[in-house]
């Protein structure tokens, strides 16, 4: 009888060494990696939502490379590879000076993410329903379509002059509609001929969608330059036509004199802000010349921290006024006084040590007395440190730590200390310092 050659056998399994999902953890770390320490990572920078707003920008190692060999047609289609929670639908991207934007769902293989994305050759501008220039950059492309025929022995040839733009979704975009009439065009050129104006004739806004992200789609058909309407220098249509009017008002405090208030006292701004001679409560933005002398929070309320003079100032859309603010020490009416105390220096060091504040109050004769105390925390900023933790506190005392965090050496923030009726007060410069 011949050997069973042809029977199964027990053959080795190659083992890569690693278990379960280990495999897949080597992978990632090994991408980033590879984007960190050669040079196929390359610097770009990112933007979700809000099209190219600096403060919402992010920088990233990634990879971009071309789908297919360039050519007239394809040049402007690229793919990035990234880390897995990079990109999102709509993402805008800048590399090396160019404007892309993700027009694709973002996929990957555990390892690393990739999507597609086009090379945005325009940026478009428009006035907004409150009447502020929006820019974004858009992928726009000729869908022209042509027909052709032949009447008396002429060929004739006519055509629908259309574009398609492509645009991510976001709290601007969602308000473009059919009608919407828009300048694009060269600037050099449309400051010697009239602009090439376009009308949204078609709107699609489900063209891709992922998760909550979205890319819409907007056909244009070309209109007609209107002077007395439309910006040539701005390149905006309907620039002058139903323009916005915004209006701002201070109720409270007055703006013609000095406003004084005392150390820990605090001040409501009451204002009158308009869109078109109706009165709304939103868009109002406030701040403080001198976050160490006042604090104002976003609903207008100024705190008093330190004695000195700062102006506050309120804005609403093209619409700013500025007052001065005087703080001055807190009248002392019941006679009290108060102060924080500490073993050494007031300063405070990384890496969790606990430091003790202790809350002494007097009374008009001198004698120690009890109150009941409330603490306050601020930086240099005006802001709560996230950096500095409260172990405990009471009436008496507050125990502080700082994170363990080198580069938080040379901050400070200000300990503040009153009575709950605001009559007394004392407030205490902590530096932070190393553990040496």
């Amino acid at each position: 009888m011949g050997k069973k050659w042809y029977l199964p056998q027990n053959y080795q399994v190659a083992d890569s060494g690693f278990e379960d999902g280990r495999m897949i953890e080597y992978g990632v770390e090994s991408f980033t990696e590879l984007l960190e320490t050669t040079f196929l990572g390359e610097s770009a920078r990112i933007y979700h939502g809000n099209g190219l707003d600096e403060t919402t920008g992010k920088d990233i190692k990634c990879v971009v490379q071309n789908l297919t060999s360039s050519s007239i047609t394809q040049d402007h289609i690229r793919q990035i590879l990234a880390p897995i929670g990079t990109l999102k639908l709509g993402t805008y991207v800048r590399f090396r000076n160019t404007i892309y934007l993700v027009t694709e769902y973002v996929d990957n293989n555990q390892v690393y993410e990739k999507a597609n994305m086009l090379h945005c050759n325009y940026e478009m501008k428009w006035r907004n329903r409150f009447g502020n220039i929006v820019y974004r950059w858009i992928w726009r492309q000729d869908s022209t379509r042509f027909s052709s025929g032949e009447s008396a022995n002429v060929e004739l040839v006519t055509g629908n002059v259309r574009n398609e733009i492509l645009m991510p979704k976001d709290h601007e975009t969602i308000y473009l509609h059919r009608d919407q009439r828009l300048i694009m065009d060269d600037y050099d050129a449309a400051q010697i001929y009239d602009p090439l104006v376009y009308k949204i004739t078609k709107e699609n806004r489900i063209l891709s969608v992922q998760g909550n992200n979205s890319m819409f789609s907007f056909i244009i058909a070309e209109d007609s330059f209107d002077p007395s309407t439309d910006n040539r220098e701005l390149m905006i249509a309907d620039y002058y036509k139903d323009a916005v009017i915004f209006s701002l008002d201070i109720i409270s405090p007055s703006i013609n004199i000095p406003n004084e208030i005392g150390l820990g006292e605090t001040l409501q701004i009451q204002v009158d802000a308009k869109i078109d001679g109706v009165q709304v409560n939103d868009g109002i933005d406030y701040m403080s010349s001198n976050k160490h002398v006042l604090r104002v929070d976003e609903d207008g309320l100024v705190t008093a921290l330190s004695e000195g003079n700062a102006s506050i100032v309120v804005e609403f859309h093209d619409k700013r006024i500025n007052f001065a603010v005087n703080v001055v020490a807190t009248p002392i009416v019941s006679g009290n006084t108060c102060s924080i105390t500490y073993l050494g220096a007031p300063q405070i060091k990384i890496g969790g040590v606990a430091k003790t504040f202790n809350a002494e109050f007097y009374g008009a004769d001198g004698n120690s007395i009890i109150l009941d105390a409330s603490w306050s925390i601020i930086d240099e900023h005006g802001n709560i440190p996230e950096y500095i933790t409260i172990v405990s506190q009471d009436s008496s005392q507050i125990v502080l730590k700082c994170e363990d965090n080198i580069h938080l050496v040379g901050k400070y923030f200000y300990l503040q200390l009153t009575d709950i009726t605001i009559l007394t007060n004392d407030v205490v410069r902590v530096d932070i310092i190393s553990l040496t």
